[in-house]
């Protein structure tokens, strides 16, 4: 140890010494001791007056704003209970606070939460209630709980606070009064947006040239399908399809219609087989052939049409244009040979196997295809029936 710890050391004992010796003589005789430290005493005295005003600065400073405080009286009511109370509180939350109120979902205040408290306002907390949402298409699912103060089914809907829970049909009616602990069952039910694309089919146009002997024909055009990109919305419930509607129907590319060539040349005939005077008076017949036909009989109101004795009750009238054909070496589309009788008809138009009764013509079945829209072609036996019909428009019978 140093010199200057051994001073230090000493004095700090010598103190000590001499505080045990004042206290020593305090309690042998504490006036001399208390006419010594008088100054000391003082000033401890003055220090804690000074801390004592401080105190009463402070609580005077609480009980002079408390009493500046505006007082509001306050009518609250929760769950039917309503009580008249004095607060100091600035707003409806600071209120709602002081009185521990605790809100749950679906229950609500009659004011804002930040809306300023009125002496005299009465303040009313509506509490809802706990109802069960049950799914009929999972009856094994549990209950969903939905608190809310919907008196009944409809007004419920119309909140929107349900629409998530909500996502069907409810099976109650929509003038059911809501009850606590009561459970709705709701219907699965799914919209679903289907977009496809379909084939759009192509018809066969039949077109006749001289250029090419009869009996034969050609494609001139290869007929090509279509598309079109078909949107369908479809409705199910509970995984059951129950509506399905076309929403839109938009072509994207146009079906190319097949156009047939068929000839219609004939060979001169031999002039010892067939002399031409003779085809001359066989063209000259043909009208007379006609005309000699049974004639028939169409009722005043189209209704029914009497052949050869025999009357048909009509179905439809169409008026259509109307050519002729004659033999091909081809069956007809319906897989017959054609004969007197047979039509070509539109099947969108005229169903195979109508039977159809045209003026000039008589009774034919349609049994064959290859025209497009309100046109029938109509099978002759000769070439030159077929020039001597020509195109003519008619106005023709649907018959049952």
């Amino acid at each position: 140890m140093n010199t200057q710890q051994l001073e230090n050391s000493n004095t700090t004992r010598q103190r000590r010494t001499l505080r045990r010796g004042r206290l020593k003589q305090f309690f042998k005789d504490p006036t001399p001791f208390c006419a010594l430290e008088l100054g000391q005493w003082y000033r401890l005295i003055a220090a804690g007056m000074a801390m004592l005003a401080l105190v009463c600065l402070i609580v005077g400073m609480l009980c002079l704003r408390a009493l500046l405080t505006p007082r509001r009286q306050i009518t609250f009511s929760d769950e039917g209970v309503s009580v008249q109370v004095e607060t100091a509180a600035k707003t409806v939350g600071e209120f709602l606070s002081s009185m521990s109120v605790a809100l749950q979902p679906g229950d609500t205040v009659s004011a804002n939460v930040y809306d300023d408290l009125v002496s005299g306002q009465h303040l009313h907390v509506r509490r809802g209630m706990t109802i069960y949402i049950a799914d009929n298409a999972n009856p094994d699912a549990p209950f969903i709980a939905l608190r809310t103060q919907a008196g009944t089914v409809s007004s419920l809907m119309r909140s929107g606070s349900a629409d998530d829970v909500l996502g069907g049909n409810i099976s109650l009616s929509g003038d059911t009064v809501l009850t606590p602990g009561m459970v709705i069952g709701v219907d699965n039910v799914k919209k679903e947006i289907v977009t496809q694309t379909d084939a759009i089919a192509y018809h066969t146009i039949t077109k006749t040239s001289s250029s090419i002997a009869l009996g034969t024909s050609y494609v001139e055009t290869p007929g090509q399908e279509g598309q079109k990109q078909t949107v369908t919305q479809i409705i199910t419930i509970n995984g059951q399809e129950v509506s399905r509607t076309i929403l839109s129907e938009i072509t994207l590319t146009q079906a190319v219609d097949e156009v047939l060539v068929q000839g219609s040349k004939t060979t001169a005939p031999k002039p010892t087989a067939t002399p031409k005077p003779a085809k001359s008076a066989a063209k000259t017949a043909q009208p007379t052939a006609r005309a000699t036909k049974a004639p028939a009989a169409v009722s005043s109101d189209q209704t029914t049409v009497t052949v050869n004795g025999t009357t048909y009750s009509v179905r439809q009238t169409l008026s259509v244009t109307t050519t002729a054909y004659t033999h091909t070496g081809n069956k007809t589309s319906s897989g017959v040979w054609p004969s007197v009788g047979t039509i070509a008809v539109d099947k969108s138009v005229i169903p195979m196997g109508t039977k159809i009764y045209v003026p000039g013509y008589g009774i034919g079945i349609a049994q064959d295809s290859g025209v497009s829209g309100n046109h029938i072609d109509l099978f002759m036996d000769t070439y030159d029936e077929c020039i001597l019909w020509g195109r003519q428009t008619k106005t023709i019978y649907i018959l049952e």
